[in-house]
This record gives structure tokens, sequence and C-alpha cells, in this order.
């Protein structure tokens, strides 16, 4: 029997949206070197089925209404020896019978460090998305007869010895309803 929704996706995004507020409260020291990599988790909140993913998981794909307003959080930990970088890699295509536009994007959170220096164990970074105003913007710039938009997310946690972790995707969709 599956896990009851509070316990595989609730708890989950609670403990991530926690870590926000506590990202870079933990520190610790660059070591000489560190063999492991950090671990990364993905997910959105604000959604009625918000999902999480981390680097094992499978890829997600979910379905948004036009009244949607999500953020997607990527957040990065590394107790051994400290975040250099996570990054919430994002496209967007909009689609028009005949035609389509899409676009990428990049946010991240780069620490800076050398061995030795006091670093965050945890850093993170978020992207909000306002389905009306991007649903608004696309059939006032060129597309009155938008059929659908797809969303597709991506974070990778860096460490300072070039320890690497790329979470699974999560796609979003809309279709014209």
């Amino acid at each position: 029997m599956p896990a009851p929704y509070k316990e595989t996706v609730v708890r989950p995004m609670a403990t991530m949206v926690l870590s926000l507020f506590v990202a870079g409260c933990t520190t610790v020291r660059v070591p000489h070197s560190d063999s492991t990599p950090p671990t990364i988790r993905l997910g959105t909140i604000g959604l009625d089925d918000d999902v999480l993913v981390t680097s094992a998981s499978d890829d997600v794909e979910l379905e948004v209404d036009r009244f949607a307003r999500f953020t997607v959080i990527a957040t990065a930990e590394d107790r051994n020896g400290g975040v250099a970088n996570v990054s919430l890699f994002h496209s967007q295509t909009v689609y028009c019978p005949g035609r389509s536009s899409h676009g990428d994007g990049y946010r991240d959170n780069p620490a800076t460090g050398i061995v030795g220096t006091t670093v965050p164990v945890t850093r993170a970074v978020a992207k909000a998305i306002t389905m009306p105003d991007i649903i608004e913007d696309a059939r006032s710039a060129w597309c009155e007869d938008l059929s659908s938009i797809e969303f597709t997310f991506r974070g990778i946690a860096q460490n300072f010895h070039d320890g690497r972790a790329d979470s699974a995707r999560i796609t979003v969709n809309y279709y014209l309803e």
C-alpha cells in the first residue's frame, strides 16, 4: 500500500522549505579533499500535488491549470565540505498552432571559498511561476491561439572539489482548457 500523501510529499516539502530558512546557517571548513558529491533536492511548492525529486529519482511530469502559482526550489547540501554552488536550470516552451517559442535560463547561488575557509553546508535557489501572467504575456505578445506551455526544471549541486549531483527533471505542463 502506498504511503499517505502527507508522508510522501508534504513532509519532504516542509523539510525543503525549512532548509531554505537555515541555508547558510550551518557551516563547515573546506577540506583538502572531498570525494563525496553533494546532494540535490528539487521540488515544487504551491501546487495541489507538489513533488520532490533527487538525483536518485525518476523524472516527474505534472499538469497545471491556468490559475497555478508555484515555486520551484533547488536545495544542495554537502556536510563533508560545503556547497560551492546550486543551480536551477529552467526552460519554457510556448506552443501555438503552427509555431512555438522556446527559452532557457538558470539561476544559481554560488559561494566563495578555498581550503580552510568556512562555507555553508546548504544553499538554495528558487524560481516563482505565475501561470496567469505567463499566459497573458504569450497571448498579448504573439500567440492569441495558445495551445500549451511546457516548463522543464533541473537542479545541479557542486562542492569545492568538483563533486557534482544532478537532480531528476520536473516537467510542468499547461494545456488550453
